[in-house]
């Protein structure tokens, strides 16, 4: 890694931060809107997140945020946001989606809206749920994702919401690895 340079799990836990309200109104614009108290700031809850999945802080290849919103309601909602950067697929990902939501629903007791962003290039690689069964127990847990593969550059585009740049931006990089090219791809806007 050249000197420049950060890795994708902190560019993305840096924009997510910088861009919260865009990023909820980018992948849920009516909720977003009708239920979200924007009066009031958001919560980012960084320490909690590690203190209940301790594993996650050792490793690079996901930036997760678990983020506090206040509702319209005078509730809060928490929000995981799962940004999976690793290239290949990973069979214990579903577990760990499932392992963050009962921890911070057995700590918290507090509302979770979990998504996960999949950033990898396998385009046949979707998991969307946990399923765990034995004998006669059995329990499924289903999360939202977004496949940024599977998706077009018009699909993604959304004016007048700047995290619209970004999920365009990162499609982009998705079919090069080099800088230089996004950038002349993109217009010269990075």
């Amino acid at each position: 890694m050249r000197p420049y340079q950060i890795s994708r799990d902190k560019l993305w836990k840096g924009i997510i931060e910088d861009l919260f309200e865009d990023f909820l109104r980018y992948f849920y614009p009516e909720w977003a809107d009708e239920a979200v108290d924007g009066s009031q700031n958001v919560v980012f809850l960084d320490k909690e997140l590690t203190e209940l999945y301790p594993e996650s802080a050792q490793t690079t290849r996901f930036a997760d945020k678990l983020v506090q919103v206040p509702l319209k309601t005078g509730a809060d909602l928490w929000v995981l946001v799962h940004v999976e950067v690793q290239g290949y697929r990973d069979a214990d990902f579903p577990a760990r989606m499932f392992t963050y939501f009962y921890r911070i629903r057995d700590r918290y007791q507090k509302e979770i809206l979990a998504l996960a962003i999949l950033t990898d290039k396998n385009s046949r690689y979707h998991p969307k749920k946990y399923h765990y069964q034995f004998l006669k127990t059995s329990l499924t847990y289903r999360f939202d994702t977004f496949k940024l593969k599977n998706k077009t550059e018009t699909a993604l585009l959304q004016p007048h919401n700047p995290f619209s740049i970004v999920m365009q931006t990162a499609f982009k990089a998705l079919q090069t690895d080099d800088l230089a090219d996004i950038r002349q791809k993109s217009g010269n806007w990075l």
